[in-house]
């Protein structure tokens, strides 16, 4: 019979495709854990990777990092709130990322240890089962998975931070995006968009960590009889500054006038209704920090454009690209365009 742990994960259809995440087996490769991250003999080379792939800033180097560390280890954990209420709380010295594999794409793989705790609510079937822990109700797992976030990612932020000169709100915003992701994602995948959207608010919106606080731009865009739901990313994610994705700045970035986000968005709509690409990308994306390739979902980037490639050699036991904010090529002195996709339809 599985583990409490692993039935968990295997309900993680939403974030799955696009952050890997698993119990980990005999035979794993060891990885760099979360904690090892933080370490500047670890980090310094990975941002040196970083800077090698996507020709852009140091700046961008943190920040793309810390939001490839973020999706397997936050996004997947807040679908799993969403869709089972159950929050697994893993250890950050233990917790480790692997280089992707031909059958994961480019996104990293997180592995946890089989003794990673998780909380459950007290009427939950699996209440009682060894590895898990009772909470007494659904606000008591969303402040248990912002503690957690806040304290995990504490060391790793401060470090990025410090090497990349990338500001630590900039930073923590990304973490809480890659949060709120989990919950789009999830509620793409299971069909109820309009659910993750209140836990999104319901976590995010007045989190008492406020480095992890997030007020969500929500844009509707009209199409037809339905409205498609996009969001504005609470921080830029600098991939215009890439030589390699750079072009025009993101449909949903916070740079942009709302009026033009809701224009690019509008026009991207109306692209993908005709069955045709948005300009820049072979795949819309979703609206906000959270990607997928597929049918527009939200996943890394909540905003969907293809894929960058994965990161070259050095990175160590490394963090490759997942599904994100990748752009079209183009020169640093052009503003990029991560075209939009759809967070989902409400009707």
């Amino acid at each position: 019979m599985a583990s409490p742990l692993v039935a968990t994960l295997a309900e993680a259809a939403g974030t799955a495709p696009y952050w890997p995440v698993r119990v980990r087996a005999a035979g794993d490769p060891p990885g760099t854990t979360l904690a090892g991250f933080a370490a500047e003999e670890t980090m310094s080379p990975a941002l040196d990777a970083l800077d090698a792939e996507l020709d852009g800033s140091r700046a961008l180097a943190g920040q793309t990092l810390v939001a490839r560390l973020a999706g397997p280890a936050v996004g997947a954990t807040a679908e799993l709130l969403f869709r089972t209420a159950r929050v697994p709380l893993p250890d950050p010295s233990t917790m480790a990322f692997v280089r992707a594999t031909a059958d994961s794409g480019t996104t990293p793989r997180l592995l946890l240890d089989p003794a990673t705790p998780l909380l459950v609510l007290d009427g939950d079937p699996l209440a009682g089962e060894p590895g898990t822990e009772r909470v007494p109700d659904r606000d008591r797992l969303r402040a248990a998975l912002l503690d957690w976030a806040h304290d995990a990612f504490a060391p790793v932020v401060e470090t990025a931070s410090r090497l990349s000169r990338r500001g630590r709100r900039a930073l923590w915003q990304t973490v809480a995006d890659r949060l709120g992701n989990g919950f789009l994602l999830a509620g793409r995948a299971g069909g109820d968009l309009p659910a993750a959207r209140a836990e999104f608010e319901s976590t995010l919106a007045g989190a008492a960590v406020r480095s992890l606080r997030v007020r969500p731009d929500w844009v509707e865009v009209p199409n037809g009889g339905t409205v498609e739901l996009f969001r504005r990313r609470s921080v830029c994610c600098l991939y215009y500054t890439s030589r390699v994705h750079g072009e025009q700045y993101c449909a949903t970035c916070p740079l942009l006038p709302r009026e033009e986000t809701l224009a690019r968005l509008r026009d991207t709509v109306a692209q993908q209704d005709d069955g045709a690409p948005h300009a820049g990308s072979g795949q819309p994306r979703a609206g906000a920090p959270a990607v997928a390739p597929a049918p527009s979902s939200a996943a890394e980037s909540a905003e969907g454009a293809p894929p960058p490639a994965a990161a070259p050699g050095p990175l160590p036991a490394t963090v490759v690209t997942p599904p994100s904010s990748g752009v079209s090529a183009s020169s640093r002195s052009r503003r990029p365009s991560c075209p939009a996709t759809r967070t989902g339809t409400v009707t």
